[in-house]
């Protein structure tokens, strides 16, 4: 299992990563939406973060 992105060794790295803030999302909005929504960027994951403090 490799190290997270913060605690890796740059020179470890197997290649560029790329990560992309959507804000204002609908609530309604899922990971599978989102992704089909950059789909033509071939997106390999998508993530939905929540405030725990709103949810």
């Amino acid at each position: 299992m490799s190290a997270p992105w913060w605690d890796s060794d740059w020179k470890d790295r197997s290649g560029v990563e790329y990560r992309t803030y959507v804000g204002n999302l609908s609530w309604s909005t899922d990971e599978r939406l989102l992704k089909d929504a950059f789909h033509a960027y071939r997106p390999l994951s998508a993530e939905i973060v929540t405030d725990r403090e709103t949810v």
